[in-house]
C-alpha cells in the first residue's frame, strides 16, 4: 500500500490476518461473517484506498491482417462489434473505446446495421472513439505527409459518419506501435491530437505519464502503459495501480481491458468480475471509464509531469528491414501519389481539368491501411504481402494516371511551335505513332508512348521539386525498324535555341517496335517545366569511337557562347589495371578495382580529397547468416557466421558518354544473383549504385536467416549519423552496429584527414525504398534483404531491385542539402512525350515557386479539401527560427488574394500573413512544420 496516514494500519492488517486464519482453521467456517468483520476492522485503509480511481477502459486490439487475410480481419471487426453491443445491453454501465477508422469503414460497408447501433452508443456517450488515424500505425517508416493525411481523412470520415469534431477525438491510440519518432509530437498537435497512449519503446525505462516535447517544442500528454492492452479484469490489476502510482504520484490510474490482437474485446466475464469487486470496501474504487475522461482527471497534474524531449525508440529492429516489397511498395505510393496530387494543381490551375479528390482520397486510404503496425513492419504472413502488394498496384494505376493525364495536358498547353522549323534539318524517317504503349509505367510511372506524327519528337520536363534541378533525364524515341535506330545518332534541341547530342544509353525491340533511350542534359525551374525536341541528325559513324567502342566526345551545349557540358566521361584506362578503372564529373571522381568491385577512391572534385582510405574499399556488398533465435521477422540475431564480401564473377564497362557512365558487377550467393550498376551522370554530386537483386534464399530455424546488405566505407573519423525522420531529422550517436530506422537518406558525418589538417565532411547516402540504417566505426551500411521465416516462410523470394546513390560533401551539417538530394532522388524529373502545337504557355517557364531561405524548404502542395485553395507545407531544417519570404507564379497559385495559416487539418489559425503581388512574408520557428491556404482571385 501506499505510505500509512495511520501507523495503526499495520496493527489493523495484523489482527485481521489472525481472525482469518483462526475461522479458517474451524470446521465450517463462516467465510461471508468474517469478511464483513475484517472489512470493518479495515474500514479506515478501505476509505483510504477508494481515493484511488482505477479507469477501466474496454477495447478490442484489431490487428489488420498479421496472421490471418484481409477477409479474417473483416469477420473479427464483425463479430467483436456485435459482442460488444451485446454486452452493452447487458450492462448499462458498462463503456467501450475502439480505435481506427478502418474497423469502421469495414463495419460501415459490411455491416450497416450494426454501423447504425454504434452510432446510437456513440451519442448515448458509451461507446467511445478513439479513431484520430486510419490504422495504428508505424510511426517511424510512414513520410509526414502521410501521418498528416491519417489524421485528415479519419477525421473527415469521423465528421461526415459519426458527427464527431476533432475536438471529440483528442488522442491518438499506439498500444503496440513499434518505436514512435521524434516529430510525433508536432505532427499530432497539428492535427487536433493533445494525448497520445502506447504501451512499447525503447530499453530506457519512461514515466507512466509525461508530456512528450518535439524538437519545434510542440507537446502533448503521454500515458506509458504500465501493464499491457490485453489485460483481463481481477485482483491482480492493482499491482499496475501500485506500480503507476509509486512512479507518479496520481490517483487517477487507466486499466486498458480486452481480449485482443484478434478481436473479441471485454468479456462477461470481465464485466461480471468488474461488478463484484465494485463492491468491495476494501479496494480501489473500479469504474468503467473512456480515455477522455482518464486524461481529464489527470489534467490537473499537466504542470508537474516530467518532459521528455528524444524519440521513443527503438523496438524490433528487424522490422526495420523485413518484407521489402511491402517496404518498397509504400515508398514507390508515397511519392507517386504526392506527384498526382502536384501535378493536378498545376492542370487544374491552367486548364478545366478538375482535381480529383475523390481518386487521390481513395489512393491516400490504400496507402493509410498499410501502415499498420503489423503490415509496414513486414511482420505478416504471405497473404499479408499479397493484399498489401494488390492495393499497391490499384493505388499505382490509379495515381500514375492522375499524374499522367494531367501533366499531357499542361503539355498541350504549351507552346511548342518553336520545333516546327526543325524539319528542314532533320531525318524525317521515324514512323512510331503508338508504338510504347503502357511502357515503363510498371510502378505508376507516365509511359514511354509516342502518340506523335511529327517527324521531330518533341517532349515537356517537369519538375516535382520546389527548387532549380539541373539533371540528366532519359527519353525514349521509337520507330517500327530496329536497325534505323541503331544506326542513327540524335540532337537534343530546347526553345532557347541551344542544343547538344543526346547520348544513346540502350536500344533494341520490344512490341515489334525499335527504340532507342537517350540521355539529355535539362534545367528546370522550381516546379516548373522545359520543352525540347528529338531530332535525327546522322550516323553513327560519323563520330569518333571511344576506348571502349561507345562515341566518347565532348559536345558544346551552346556553341555561341563556347560552354562545354558538364561530362560524366570514363578516366583514360587500360583494361589490365584494376585500379583505373573509373569515372567523373565536374563534382565528383570515382576509381573501381574489378577484382572486387569495390571503390577504390570517391574525390570530392572542388576540394580534392579522397573519402576513401588508402589501400581500402568503399563499397562492400555482403552475405550475413543470423542464428536461428525466434521471431526473425522482429529480431535481428548475432551471425552465425563472420559476413562473407561477395566477389563479383565478371566487371565491366557498359555506358561510356558524356552524359551517363556505368560499370556492371555481376555477383553470385548461394542460389541468389545480383547485378551491382554504378552510374555518373553528369552535374550528378553522387554515384548511384542499382542493384538487382533474384534472391532465392529461404532461412529456417536450422540454416538461419541469410540476408544481404551493402556498407561504405570511408576515411572518416570521430563519426556520427543523421538521419531523417517523419518532417524532421534527428542525430543520433549509435555507431556499434545498431541498425536504426531513416527514410529517404542517411549520412555518416565526421573529420577528413586532408594533410596536415581534418576536414568536417560526411557522405549521404540516399535510396529509393529502404527504410534502415547502421554505423559502425567509419562505416555506414543498409540491409537490403533478410530472408525471415516467421511468420512468412518464404518472406523475400524473387526479384528485387534498389536504387541507392553515395555523396559526398565537405563542410558542416547540411540539412537542406540532406533533405533536397533525399526529395530528388526519390522525385526524378518527368519526361512527357507531345507534340508541336500552340499553346498558352510558354515553352519554357520561369520559377513557379522561389524560396530563398536554405534553411526553408516546401515539401508538397495540394488542393484544399474545402474551397478554391492551395496548401503549401513548409519545413524549417536547421532549428533556426526565420523571417522568410516565399512567391508563387501565377501559373500555379493565380493571383494570391488571402494567405493564412492552417493547421493539418486545414482549419484556420489566428495568424496574420503579409501578402503582396503574390509575394509572402511570415515567420517560421525552429523545426516548425507549416501549412499555408492560399485563396486566388
Amino acid at each position: 500500500m501506499p505510505e500509512n496516514k495511520d501507523k495503526g494500519w499495520i496493527e489493523l492488517v495484523c489482527e485481521s490476518k489472525k481472525i482469518l486464519k483462526n475461522e479458517l482453521e474451524r470446521d465450517n467456517p463462516n467465510i461471508r461473517k468474517v469478511t464483513q468483520e475484517i472489512e470493518t476492522i479495515l474500514e479506515p485503509i478501505g476509505q483510504y484506498s477508494k481515493e484511488f480511481h482505477i479507469h477501466c477502459v474496454g477495447y478490442a486490439h484489431i490487428d489488420m491482417n498479421w496472421l490471418w487475410s484481409y477477409q479474417e480481419t473483416v469477420a473479427a471487426v464483425n463479430d467483436t462489434f456485435i459482442t460488444v453491443l451485446k454486452l452493452m445491453d447487458e450492462f448499462p454501465d458498462f463503456c467501450f473505446s475502439q480505435s481506427q477508422g478502418a474497423v469502421y469503414d469495414i463495419i460501415r460497408k459490411f455491416n450497416p446495421e450494426v454501423f447504425n447501433q454504434i452510432k446510437r452508443r456513440v451519442i448515448e456517450g458509451r461507446w467511445e472513439v478513439i479513431a484520430s488515424q486510419w490504422v495504428e500505425g508505424d510511426k517511424n517508416i510512414p513520410s509526414g505527409e502521410s501521418i498528416i493525411r491519417h489524421m485528415l481523412y479519419t477525421r473527415a470520415f469521423m465528421k461526415e459518419n459519426l458527427g464527431l469534431m476533432p475536438e471529440d477525438v483528442s488522442i491518438a491510440w499506439e498500444p503496440d506501435t513499434f518505436g514512435h519518432a521524434a516529430s510525433i509530437p508536432a505532427l499530432m498537435l497539428g492535427g487536433g491530437v493533445k494525448q497520445y497512449s502506447f504501451c512499447r519503446n525503447g530499453k530506457e525505462e519512461l514515466p507512466p505519464l509525461f508530456l512528450w516535447q518535439a524538437p519545434d517544442g510542440s507537446e502533448i500528454i503521454v500515458n506509458h502503459e504500465q501493464t499491457w492492452y490485453n489485460d483481463p479484469l481481477g485482483t491482480h490489476n492493482t499491482i499496475g495501480l501500485l506500480k503507476y502510482y509509486k512512479k507518479s504520484n496520481i490517483k487517477n490510474w487507466m486499466l486498458v481491458f480486452g481480449i485482443g490482437d484478434h478481436g473479441g474485446g471485454p468479456t462477461r466475464r470481465d464485466l461480471k468480475t468488474f461488478e463484484e469487486m465494485k463492491k468491495w470496501p476494501i479496494f480501489p474504487d473500479f469504474k468503467f471509464s473512456t480515455t477522455k475522461k482518464f486524461f481529464s482527471s489527470v489534467e490537473n497534474n499537466k504542470s508537474k509531469l516530467p518532459i521528455i524531449k528524444k524519440e521513443l525508440n527503438f523496438i524490433f529492429r528487424g522490422c526495420y528491414i523485413s518484407k521489402n516489397l511491402i517496404k518498397a511498395s509504400n515508398r514507390f505510393a508515397e511519392n507517386l501519389i504526392e506527384e498526382a496530387e502536384v501535378s493536378s494543381v498545376l492542370a487544374s490551375q491552367n486548364s478545366n481539368f478538375q482535381y480529383p479528390f475523390d481518386e487521390l482520397k481513395k489512393s491516400w486510404l490504400s496507402i493509410l491501411f498499410g501502415h499498420f503496425h503489423d503490415i509496414l513492419p513486414g511482420c505478416g504472413i504471405s497473404s499479408t504481402t499479397h493484399y498489401h502488394s494488390a492495393k499497391y498496384q490499384e493505388t499505382a494505376a490509379v495515381s500514375g494516371m492522375i499524374k499522367t493525364n494531367a501533366l499531357r495536358i499542361v503539355a498541350s498547353h504549351i507552346d511548342t511551335q518553336y520545333f516546327e522549323k526543325l524539319a528542314d534539318i532533320i531525318d524525317l524517317s521515324l514512323f512510331s505513332m503508338g508504338a510504347g504503349a503502357g511502357v515503363a509505367s510498371h510502378k505508376g510511372g507516365i509511359s514511354d508512348v509516342n502518340h506523335s506524327t511529327d517527324a521531330v519528337k518533341v517532349f515537356t520536363v517537369f519538375n516535382p521539386s520546389s527548387w532549380e534541378r539541373n539533371e540528366v533525364v532519359y527519353v525514349k524515341i521509337w520507330d517500327s525498324e530496329r536497325d534505323n535506330m541503331k544506326k542513327k545518332t540524335f540532337t537534343a534541341f530546347f526553345a532557347d535555341g541551344c542544343s547538344v547530342v543526346a547520348h544513346r544509353i540502350t536500344d533494341g525491340m520490344l512490341w515489334e517496335h525499335g527504340f532507342v533511350e537517350l540521355a539529355v542534359p535539362v534545367s528546370v525551374k522550381a516546379l516548373g517545366y522545359t520543352s525540347l525536341a528529338i531530332g535525327i541528325t546522322g550516323e553513327v559513324n560519323e563520330y569518333p569511337i571511344g576506348s571502349f567502342g561507345y562515341p566518347n566526345f565532348e559536345y558544346l551545349r551552346d556553341q555561341e557562347e563556347g560552354k562545354v557540358v558538364n561530362c560524366a566521361t570514363p578516366l583514360e584506362m587500360s583494361l589490365s589495371y584494376a585500379g583505373k578503372y573509373g569515372m567523373e564529373n565536374d563534382m565528383v571522381k570515382v576509381l573501381f578495382d574489378k577484382n572486387t568491385g569495390g571503390i577504390k577512391s570517391l574525390i570530392h572534385k572542388e576540394s580534392d580529397v579522397d573519402f576513401v582510405s588508402k589501400g581500402a574499399d568503399m563499397l562492400a556488398l555482403e552475405y550475413t547468416l543470423e542464428r536461428s533465435d525466434g521471431m526473425s521477422a522482429w529480431k535481428i540475431h548475432l551471425l552465425k557466421q563472420p559476413s562473407i564480401k561477395l566477389i563479383p564473377t565478371s566487371f565491366k564497362p557498359v555506358i561510356m558518354n558524356s552524359m551517363v557512365s556505368t560499370y556492371e558487377a555481376v555477383f553470385k550467393i548461394e542460389k541468389s544473383e545480383v547485378i551491382l550498376t554504378y552510374i555518373l551522370k553528369s552535374d550528378s554530386p553522387y554515384l548511384e549504385i542499382n542493384l538487382k537483386v533474384n534472391w532465392f534464399e529461404i532461412g529456417n530455424d536450422s540454416i538461419g536467416i541469410p540476408g544481404l546488405r551493402v556498407l561504405f566505407n570511408s576515411d572518416l573519423h570521430d563519426s556520427f549519423g543523421i538521419y531523417e525522420t517523419p518532417l524532421g531529422s534527428i542525430t543520433r550517436k549509435v555507431n556499434s552496429g545498431e541498425v536504426v530506422p531513416t527514410q529517404k537518406w542517411s549520412t555518416i558525418h565526421g573529420k577528413l584527414k586532408n594533410k596536415d589538417e581534418f576536414l568536417e565532411a560526411g557522405c549521404l547516402v540516399l535510396n529509393d525504398s529502404l527504410y534502415n540504417s547502421f554505423i559502425q566505426n567509419n562505416c555506414i551500411g543498409l540491409y537490403l534483404l533478410r530472408s525471415t521465416y516467421e511468420p512468412d516462410p518464404v518472406s523475400e523470394v524473387g526479384e528485387h531491385e534498389f536504387k541507392i546513390a553515395i555523396q559526398p560533401y565537405i563542410g558542416k551539417v547540411k540539412k537542406d542539402l540532406y533533405i533536397r538530394s533525399g526529395m530528388a532522388f526519390n522525385h526524378p524529373l518527368i519526361p512527357v512525350s507531345t507534340d508541336i502545337h500552340t499553346g498558352t504557355l510558354a515553352a519554357i517557364s520561369n520559377e513557379m515557386i522561389t524560396l530563398l531561405s536554405e534553411n526553408v524548404i516546401v515539401t508538397h502542395i495540394k488542393k484544399a479539401e474545402n474551397g478554391n485553395a492551395l496548401i503549401v507545407r513548409i519545413q524549417e531544417t536547421e532549428g533556426k527560427a526565420t523571417k522568410f519570404t516565399v512567391s508563387f507564379s501565377k501559373t500555379l497559385a493565380g493571383k494570391i488574394i488571402t494567405a493564412m495559416e492552417v493547421d493539418f487539418l486545414e482549419r484556420e489559425k489566428n495568424v496574420s500573413i503579409e501578402v503582396n503581388s503574390n509575394l509572402l512574408t511570415l515567420d517560421i520557428s525552429a523545426f516548425e512544420i507549416k501549412s499555408l491556404r492560399l485563396i486566388s482571385a
